[in-house]
Parts: C-alpha cells; structure tokens; sequence
C-alpha cells in the first residue's frame, strides 16, 4: 500500500502435480487514485498455466492470461469534441492531433 490510495497485492503459486502434470497460477490486483482528479486506475491480471510431460521430448502446456483494465486518464481533448471528429480524422490524423484536439499546423522550434 502506498499514497494516493495506491495498492498492489499479488498471490502466486504452482507445484507438480504428479503423473507428468504440473500447474502455475499469479493473481494481482493494482489500484490507484492518482494525484489528481480523473486520474484512478483499476487493473486485474490473471495468469495461470497447466502443463503434462509425457517423456523428455514430448510435453503440451496450455497458458491461459486474463487482464481486465478500467483506465481513467486525463487528456486535452474533451469528450464534445472527441464525438464531433469523423473516423477519417482519427486515422489519419498525427497522433498528436488525435489526442490534443489541436489542427494539423507542422510546428517547428528554434534554441539559440
């Protein structure tokens, strides 16, 4: 546990089985506030993995990865705007207009 509400717990474990089988399965749970408005964050993982070993050449092994993300973030662009912009704009717009809801102007900086 930590500041801004933030915490990460995690249980894992695995072991063999018996008869060629052996098991690995990992949990863990992130939640944080942020430090400031509209910034929270939800994050599920799940892995887990079974396997069987028939001999030493031959072993199957089936991986099985879960994650579930409820994601809050800050962004310049507000929602009005993001609705009103055609898909075509979307695509092929620079990233940086996607995001900022800015015009596509080529910028350039000078240092003396």
């Amino acid at each position: 546990m930590g500041t801004n509400v933030n915490v990460k717990p995690q249980v894992s474990g695995g072991g063999v089985l018996g008869n060629g089988w052996d098991a690995f399965g990992s949990f863990s749970y992130i939640k944080l506030n942020g430090n400031r408005k509209h910034n929270e964050q939800d994050l599920f993982y799940g892995y887990g993995n079974l396997g069987y070993r028939r001999d030493d050449r031959h072993e199957t092994r089936l991986h099985v990865d879960l994650q579930d993300f409820d994601y809050e973030g800050v962004s310049a662009i507000t929602k009005e705007t993001a609705e009103k912009r055609s898909l075509s704009e979307l695509e092929h717009g620079r990233p940086s207009d996607r995001f900022s809801g800015l015009s596509s102007r080529p910028t350039s900086h000078c240092v003396a």
